[in-house]
């Protein structure tokens, strides 16, 4: 019954986000409703969970859109990902966390009672970040459909006759090597907003296709606990001519590299020395967290950026954002960025797709 906010926004014309409610609940109430509709259903549910808190921020046609809360502490969320409601302020007798990307729709029926409201204050703040979460799932999906023109690369999700897979090789010329997702509890992956479980014991392979629709990622540390507990026969396993070979093909070896890296910044705008090409290069931070980024690609629409503090550790982070979410701090330097791209090459995601880089990495090397 709970299901990620953009899939019902996507897949249901009645639920418009203008946080009004046109019926018996209002928005910001925060109510105890059955989880199910059917008995069979209700069988499906642990004991314990056949009831629960949801906050609602739309209504319509007798039917609301709720957001999904829990009374467990959401240990592996963000802080801004999800709105606390203290025992405290609501004089309730547990603490309730509502995750801002998963939702219900509610039948009015089902509803049971309302439990407290929040005030407006509380209510703008979760109407921001209701609005935050939702402008980056359109722009994520919007990024995953162009990057279906590139040839997958290792730690890729692509979607396949309603069957999602992992990415991890090429098999031989004609079939790959993936790892189905599955549904109940195996190894935990975390895919841009998403949470999947993988089993290692279920490698298979599969026929290439001439294109596959991607939904998302895995990187840095994630993949490569991966690759390293999934044995690939040796006889048979053999790198992507169209991603990996190519990179072989057109860099010298890379050191590698220590795991705390350095980036040499330039503060002011006037210098010789640095990036300018549009956005690509600069170092910016989100408006709403404060975390700085690197640049790594734009276009009209949307916004590539490297977490720094990630990489400058060793780990390769992407988030996406528009131009209105991020302000200027200062610009990478040349020799730095170029470092950047070498160690992107080919790493873990198709946004670092071959050409590219490479494309970039030249015209720099050049400028």
């Amino acid at each position: 019954m709970n299901e990620r906010l953009i899939d019902i926004l996507s897949n249901n014309d009645n639920f418009k986000i203008d946080f009004i409610s046109r019926g018996q609940f209002n928005v910001g109430d925060i109510v105890y409703a059955k989880r199910y509709e059917k008995n069979s259903d209700k069988k499906k549910l642990p004991v314990g969970h056949r009831e629960g808190a949801y906050l609602i921020i739309n209504g319509s046609n007798g039917e609301y859109l709720a957001l999904y809360g829990t009374s467990i502490f959401p240990a592996n969320e963000k802080e801004n990902d999800y709105y606390t409601l203290s025992m405290k302020d609501s004089g309730l007798d547990k603490n309730y966390y509502f995750l801002y990307k998963y939702a219900a729709r509610l039948k009015e029926h089902l509803i049971k009672r309302k439990m407290f409201s929040i005030d407006n204050n509380e209510l703008l703040e979760v109407k921001s970040r209701v609005e935050a979460i939702i402008s980056r799932s359109k722009l994520l999906l919007e990024v995953n459909k162009e990057l279906d023109r590139y040839p997958l690369l290792s730690g890729d999700i692509f979607i396949s006759e309603g069957v999602k897979y992992l990415y991890l090789d090429n098999k031989d010329e004609n079939n790959i090597w993936v790892l189905p997702l599955v549904n109940k509890k195996g190894v935990e992956i975390h895919y841009q907003d998403n949470i999947g479980y993988i089993d290692y014991s279920l490698l298979q392979s599969r026929e290439l296709e001439d294109c596959y629709h991607r939904i998302g990622f895995v990187f840095g540390k994630q993949l490569d606990n991966i690759l390293n507990n999934v044995i690939l026969p040796k006889n048979e396993s053999k790198t992507n001519d169209d991603s990996r070979d190519n990179i072989e093909k057109v860099l010298p070896k890379i050191k590698k590299q220590s795991r705390r890296k350095k980036i040499g910044v330039l503060d002011n705008d006037d210098s010789v020395d640095k990036i300018n090409f549009d956005y690509v290069g600069m170092i910016v931070k989100r408006k709403d967290s404060m975390k700085e980024y690197i640049i790594i690609y734009k276009n009209s629409d949307y916004i590539v950026m490297l977490d720094k503090n990630k990489y400058i550790n060793g780990e390769y982070c992407l988030e996406v954002a528009t131009q209105k979410d991020i302000e200027k701090v200062a610009y990478v330097s040349n020799k730095s960025f170029l470092e950047i791209l070498k160690s992107l090459q080919g790493k873990y995601s198709s946004y670092f797709s071959v050409n590219y880089i490479y494309s970039l990495r030249k015209v720099i090397e050049n400028s």
